[in-house]
């Protein structure tokens, strides 16, 4: 059975980068090793990037599309429900 790379897995794999800067490291320069060294296996054929946010440069993750793009149309709200921002004030 593999694992599954839910909020809360991605969670333990944050405060392990945050403890362990060698772990860190490794995350960002190989993220496919790291998450697999924490026992989280990507499928093959899946690219996985990991940048890290600095107080100067917030990264932003544009979703892909949902299928159901009209449900979308009405409720723009519902496209933020999948993420938070923490953008540092200047």
């Amino acid at each position: 059975m593999t694992a599954k790379l839910t909020k809360e897995a991605w969670a333990d794999v944050v405060a392990k980068a945050w403890k362990d800067p060698d772990f860190k490291q490794r995350l960002l320069a190989d993220p496919r090793k790291a998450l697999a060294e924490s026992g989280l296996p990507l499928p093959g054929g899946v690219q996985v990037n990991v940048v890290e946010n600095r107080p100067d440069t917030v990264n932003l993750i544009l979703p892909n599309a949902p299928d159901d793009l009209e449900k979308f149309a009405a409720n723009t709200q519902l496209a933020f429900t999948c993420c938070t921002v923490h953008i540092p004030v200047c």
